[in-house]
């Protein structure tokens, strides 16, 4: 009995202390020139903010988030990606929460139960490529800072077409955006790669040109801007970025510079801290890094797309410009002396393709048993040596590893 009741004053103790934080959000329809090309119509704008406002918390808060819709003809919503809550308060209309018509408003209560980087965008239509999309920061309760500066980057892409458009394009032809991107693959520009036969295998085997986004985009942001400073970095300050990919169909690489990041979280959940020098981001996904200039100067952060069709850039710090490195732009016929090509196995080394039997040595041929000595027994692997051991992918170069995470160093 006395454990009920010291179980119910303790809930009652967290209920009447517990921070209420409130925030108003308001969707209206906005003129925009992001691209700096032309102007829009069709933006759509969370306080007349692209991205939308940064919503902090810290554990432990209870959440009180009001969307107004005053859109003059369309639904909007807003989901909170990753944040663990009630069904009802997903923000997923038609599933679990309520659209919200234009003129009407929608209130989300929930407890903050986690802490972490995370995001929040509309699931209607395609709302999130027009601009309803923001960052969600809940700090730890008791945190300890190992950081003096904070700084929230929202990595974006954006078209001056409109999204409706590009989505019915795309559901006519896959390839629709290839003359905008300048990565349409021909016989003459196959010749003048000097990768003909691979661009001929690859045709016959009916894969596509090194196309890594279906989307010609006009523009790359961070935080709403294609080249933009925060001069409020100097040597020695212990600095904490939190990276959030809100883009439609974009994954960037990320690099700082010319220091290494340490990564600290991915996705919300802090994780054993690991030296990168480049960063592979992916749509929806965060990374949390710090890092400490060590001169004075201002340090590039860049987010280039894979396609190589574009990038953004944030200076952090003032002064000598720290540039990052230059991202090779991928090449369209996958030869393999390209430093972004992709796998040609015409091209192929016999230790970095599959084992083609067709051109093998007697001494590599496959082993027949009926002819065998008892000192060619089969392979005792307990005694292989390093270079005939099976592939370690914790040791892997990037350039040799699938698509994912980090190009890692140590640390």
């Amino acid at each position: 009995m006395k454990k009920i009741v010291f179980l119910l004053l303790l809930s009652m103790s967290h209920s009447i202390f517990a921070k209420t934080v409130k925030y108003e959000l308001i969707a209206t329809k906005e003129n925009v020139n992001l691209s700096g090309k032309k102007n829009v119509d069709f933006a759509i704008m969370i306080n007349k903010s692209i991205p939308a406002p940064i919503l902090e918390f810290t554990e432990g808060d209870d959440a009180e988030i009001t969307l107004k819709n005053d859109l003059p003809d369309d639904e909007v919503s807003i989901h909170w990606h990753g944040i663990l809550l009630d069904p009802y308060m997903d923000g997923v209309p038609y599933v679990n929460t309520p659209p919200i018509k234009p003129g009407g408003k929608f209130v989300f209560k929930f407890k903050i139960r986690q802490h972490g980087t995370f995001w929040y965008h509309s699931h209607t239509n395609v709302q999130e490529q027009k601009g309803v999309y923001g960052a969600f920061i809940i700090h730890p309760k008791e945190e300890v800072k190992a950081y003096d500066k904070e700084i929230v980057l929202v990595l974006s892409d954006w078209s001056d077409e409109n999204p409706t458009q590009i989505l019915n394009n795309l559901k006519k032809d896959g390839d629709y955006y290839i003359y905008k991107k300048g990565t349409m693959r021909s016989w003459l520009g196959a010749i003048r790669a000097k990768s003909l036969m691979s661009y001929l295998n690859n045709d016959w085997n009916r894969m596509g040109g090194m196309d890594f986004s279906d989307v010609g985009y006009d523009i790359f942001l961070i935080n709403g801007k294609n080249n933009s400073q925060d001069e409020n970095i100097l040597p020695g300050d212990r600095v904490r970025l939190r990276i959030i990919n809100a883009s439609g169909s974009t994954y960037f690489y990320l690099s700082l510079g010319d220091l290494p990041m340490k990564v600290i979280s991915a996705d919300g959940v802090d994780i054993k801290p690991k030296l990168a020098s480049e960063i592979l981001i992916g749509m929806a996904e965060t990374y949390d890094v710090s890092f400490v200039p060590n001169k004075t100067g201002s340090y590039e952060f860049k987010a280039t797309s894979m396609d190589g069709t574009g990038s953004a850039s944030m200076w952090l710090g003032k002064g000598e410009p720290h540039n990052a490195p230059i991202k090779p732009v991928p090449d369209l016929y996958m030869n393999m002396s390209s430093p972004m090509g992709g796998m040609d196995h015409s091209k192929m080394s016999m230790d970095e393709a599959p084992m083609d039997h067709s051109k093998m040595k007697m001494d590599e041929a496959p082993m027949d048993h009926s002819k065998m000595k008892m000192d060619e027994a089969p392979m005792d692997h307990s005694k292989m040596k390093m270079d005939e051991a099976p592939v370690d992918h914790s040791k892997m170069k990037m350039d040799e590893a699938p698509y994912g995470s980090f190009k890692n160093e140590d640390g």
